[in-house]
């Protein structure tokens, strides 16, 4: 040991230093025996470190519910489920009953495409003053035939749009018919205009006024005609007034 002042050597206990005078100051020395106590270790903590007991690492390993496994279980698809709702009628009295009582507005759509129908065979178009009358499937008619072919197409198309059908391909072109802006306008709105059409026809035109007592005017079915185009119009015109979605 030296002396912190001079560096001279110091002797074992020396409060001074013999060269210069300068107080020593004692280092307090380790304790052996608390330093073998240190170093000795707990042999019960050693004892509980080795004891069995779960190891998270384990625990995070244990297989237990997946949950991608979970969500590629197979369960009710909704995407499916609207799917089969969107298909419409398919057979089922009862379910057709039920979507009436729903919504019943619906049913003027469906009367409006049975007016549209059955007024392309009957003959009231024009009629007398005399009784009798005639209709677009009239004898020599001409472009009036065709008028009635397009107008039981439209009801047909109509019909199996708002229904929906059996047959899954109709119901396939159905639906992406109905993915079409304002489709809901399209078959009412070419009905519109096929009837402007049949009663603008130079056949029935050319037979109108009064000729010898005999007065030619146009008939119930053509009012019967309008009346139904009018009837398909009434929920379109109705959901657009409310901004709600047409199709269900």
């Amino acid at each position: 040991m030296n002396c912190p002042n001079c560096g001279a050597p110091l002797t074992e206990g020396a409060a001074f230093c013999p060269n210069c005078g300068q107080p020593v100051a004692q280092a307090q020395q380790p304790d052996p025996s608390m330093q073998y106590q240190a170093q000795q270790p707990d042999p019960s903590m050693q004892y509980q470190a080795q004891q069995p007991g779960p190891n998270p690492q384990f625990q995070a390993q244990q297989p237990g519910p997946n949950p991608q496994f979970q969500a590629q279980q197979p369960g009710p698809n909704p995407q499916f489920q609207t799917q089969q709702q969107n298909v419409g009628y398919s057979g089922n009295k009862g379910g057709f009953v039920d979507m009436i009582k729903a919504k019943p507005i619906k049913l003027t759509t469906y009367i409006g495409y049975f007016f549209i129908f059955i007024t392309s065979f009957l003959p009231g178009w024009i009629t007398s003053n005399i009784g009798g009358g005639e209709g677009l499937l009239v004898t020599g008619g001409g472009i009036l035939k065709l008028y009635a072919l397009l107008f039981v197409l439209i009801s047909v198309c109509g019909i199996l749009v708002e229904f929906g059908s059996i047959i899954p391909a109709l119901n396939g072109i159905a639906g992406k018919f109905k993915a079409l802006p304002f489709s809901q306008f399209y078959l009412p709105g070419l009905a519109f205009i096929v009837w402007l059409l049949s009663i603008l026809n130079g056949e029935f035109r050319d037979k109108m006024g009064s000729f010898f007592g005999l007065s030619v005017g146009y008939g119930i079915c053509m009012y019967l005609c309008i009346i139904g185009i009018l009837l398909v119009l009434v929920r379109p015109i109705m959901a657009i007034v409310k901004k709600e979605e047409y199709w269900d």
